[in-house]
This record gives structure tokens, sequence and C-alpha cells, in this order.
């Protein structure tokens, strides 16, 4: 895939989302992505290998917040991300 459609996918989920709140129909959570993905289907593959140290996903019905702090806090204080 070529890196017009990736691009190309980025910049239409990102105007989805942008549409999607400025019409006030919702979060923009879902659609963007979906959007996105129909331009460029490995986009995911491709953007996660840009990532370093890889990624973590934390899912779940309840829960997640506190997981996601409990975890940035562990990475933070053993060096492996940098907090704003």
């Amino acid at each position: 895939m070529s890196d017009i459609r990736l691009g190309a996918g980025i910049l239409a989920g990102r105007l989805a989302a942008s549409v999607i709140r400025a019409v006030g129909a919702g979060g923009a959570t879902t659609m963007p992505g979906r959007v996105a993905r129909t331009l460029a289907p490995d986009m995911l593959t491709r953007l996660g290998r840009r990532l370093g140290r890889g990624s973590v996903l934390i899912t779940g019905t309840n829960g997640k917040t506190p997981t996601a702090r409990l975890l940035t806090s562990i990475l933070a204080r053993a060096g492996l991300i940098g907090v704003e």
C-alpha cells in the first residue's frame, strides 16, 4: 500500500471525526477509524510498526481508566515513558 493511501486514510478519518463532532452526532470514536481503514485497510499494521517499543491495549467493561493510569505510572517510574 502506498504512503498516499495511508495519508489519505488518516486525513479522511480526521475529517470524519471533525464533521461528526461539529454536527454533534457523537464522540467520533468509531466511524473515523472505519472511514480511515476503508481507504487504507492495513493502516493499523503500518502505523503499529512505527512504535519502537510496541503497544499495549487495555480493553474491557470496567476498570480501563484506573488500569491505564496504573500502567502509565509503572512505565514512567521504570523510565520507559515520559509523562507530560
